[in-house]
């Protein structure tokens, strides 16, 4: 009688964990289809290649090579534009050491970050990114809600960068403005109708270009991003007569913020740097457009952080030992 009991329990646990597994490939082929890459089991195992080579054939023709994803993750954050443009909110609220040491601290902690994240993207290489990720790592009850809330932050927070790189774009207009001519001052009205300017002709060009063109657009853009970037460190170590001291670029404070202590200011100054490393998932959200994604993507995602560190790296220091009088230059119309 003990004997078919035991016998009887052992054949349900068999079953229980037949339903489970049959529960559990369910869910992996649901996962694959997301992706568009079926695996089959009693076919023999196939390379990473055979695998992404099916995703190519069953899903649309890749829109983006290699070269031109990468051309529109490191054109989207323009790191080192960011800094040229945020020097002068930086330098108020906490000064060169919290613009340089806030900026090294971010380089590490967006490395960190896009190292973790690619991980996931090489195994879900989807457009859907950090919600479709979110409901796959959670549990089946809360799925839906984590991957709303998740979906809903990372769409406001890219309306939000869009919005703020036009309003950089725009002072940058302005600035050349007031460069080429010293008495001009922009009003709140010619200062929002710029805005207004850059934000269609941003649209305007998105709708506009066939996909063929928009590729030429994100890889021309990366190349003249780099060749600025180089171009302004040449020029400004050139032209530039007075040197700053070491002491003054990795030491020096300064508080124009109106907090009584540093701590707070220079606290404020990180924010320019982490600025500057904003929209770094826009390759998560072309990853189905583009070949081997699930290679590619991750190292894309990576180097983008490193080129932009190194780039931004270039040129700040190659401002901050320009600057002879930080309270000439945070008094004067371009600060």
């Amino acid at each position: 009688m003990t004997s078919q009991i035991r016998n009887r329990s052992r054949s349900q646990i068999r079953g229980n964990s037949a339903d489970k597994f049959d529960d559990d490939d369910k869910v992996i082929a649901t996962t694959s289809e997301v992706v568009n890459v079926e695996y089959d089991k009693s076919a023999p195992s196939r390379s990473r290649d055979d695998s992404v080579s099916v995703r190519s054939e069953k899903g649309p023709v890749t829109a983006f090579s290699g070269i031109s994803a990468f051309g529109l993750c490191f054109a989207v954050l323009n790191t080192w534009c960011v800094l040229v443009v945020s020097l002068g909110s930086g330098l108020a609220t906490g000064g060169p050491s919290s613009l340089v040491w806030g900026f090294v601290y971010a380089i590490v902690c967006n490395l960190a970050l896009t190292l973790s994240l690619g991980e996931a993207f090489a195994v879900y290489p989807t457009a859907g990114g950090q919600y479709h990720w979110s409901s796959i790592f959670s549990t089946p009850k809360y799925r839906p809600l984590i991957s709303w809330i998740t979906a809903t932050t990372n769409i406001v927070g890219l309306w939000s960068g869009v919005s703020t790189q036009a309003y950089l774009a725009s002072v940058l207009f302005q600035t050349i403005g007031v460069v080429a001519n010293p008495d001009f001052a922009p009003t709140t009205g010619i200062s929002y109708a710029i805005y207004l300017a850059v934000c269609i002709a941003g649209c305007v060009t998105c709708l506009l270009f066939t996909p063929r063109m928009n590729r030429w657009l994100d890889t021309g853009m990366m190349i003249m991003s780099v060749v600025g970037c180089f171009t302004l460190v040449i020029v400004i170590f050139a032209m530039s007569k007075n040197k700053a001291s070491a002491s003054f670029v990795f030491t020096e404070t300064a508080n124009s913020s109106g907090w009584d202590n540093m701590v707070i200011p220079w606290l404020l100054g990180l924010l320019q740097s982490a600025f500057s490393f904003i929209g770094v998932d826009v390759v998560f959200h072309i990853s189905e457009e583009m070949p081997r994604a699930d290679v590619e993507g991750p190292k894309i995602l990576n180097m983008t952080i490193v080129i932009g560190g190194i780039s931004g790296l270039f040129i700040l220091l190659s401002m901050l030992f320009a600057i002879d009088d930080l309270e000439a230059i945070l008094g004067s119309v371009y600060g």
